[in-house]
């Protein structure tokens, strides 16, 4: 029987017919296995193209602010550099005088006409002879440290403590 279907003898018309489906049906594969698998590859590459595209004009808008951001890193490394030299003296200080230390806050800095001031809040606790002697050494420091505010009150439960919160400012040309 298959025999039969091979050698059938077809008219012209239903050969134009036949021979058109088989080129729907090739160009109908052709698509769905060739074509589509290109579009959706030139889609994604077009994609990455877009993102690197993106992602280098961004990195030239840095090199063009290069100057810029570097002098803004600089004086934000140089602000936090004095301010970390700072709390490194207030806390050997402290150390050095039997007084204790606790919840040293670096604050933000407020820009000013010709300078920036950074304040530092911390609280101490000791003796009364120890925090004058700390008070004095703090005031004396080469590096523009002022005592903004200070309060203490006494411990309860040794009244030869007091406790109390500083808040000293820094000031950095």
């Amino acid at each position: 029987m298959p025999d039969r279907l091979i050698h059938m003898k077809l008219s012209k018309r239903e050969k134009y017919i036949f021979i058109i489906t088989i080129g729907i049906i090739i160009m109908g594969m052709a698509y769905n296995f060739i074509f589509e698998h290109l579009f959706k590859r030139w889609e994604t590459l077009n994609s990455e193209i877009i993102a690197k595209r993106a992602k280098f004009n961004k990195e030239i808008r840095l090199l063009e602010n290069k100057n810029s951001i570097i002098l803004e890193y600089n004086n934000y490394a140089k602000a936090y550099k004095n301010s970390s030299r700072v709390l490194n003296y207030i806390e050997k200080l402290a150390d050095s005088l039997n007084i204790k230390t606790s919840n040293i806050k670096p604050g933000q800095a407020t820009d000013k006409a010709f300078y920036q001031e950074y304040f530092i809040e911390l609280q101490i606790e000791g003796q009364f002879p120890e925090i004058i002697e700390f008070l004095s050494d703090i005031s004396k420091l080469p590096c523009f440290v002022t005592i903004k505010k200070f309060d203490f009150r006494r411990d309860l439960e040794n009244p030869h403590l007091l406790k109390g919160t500083i808040i000293l400012s820094k000031i950095i040309i």
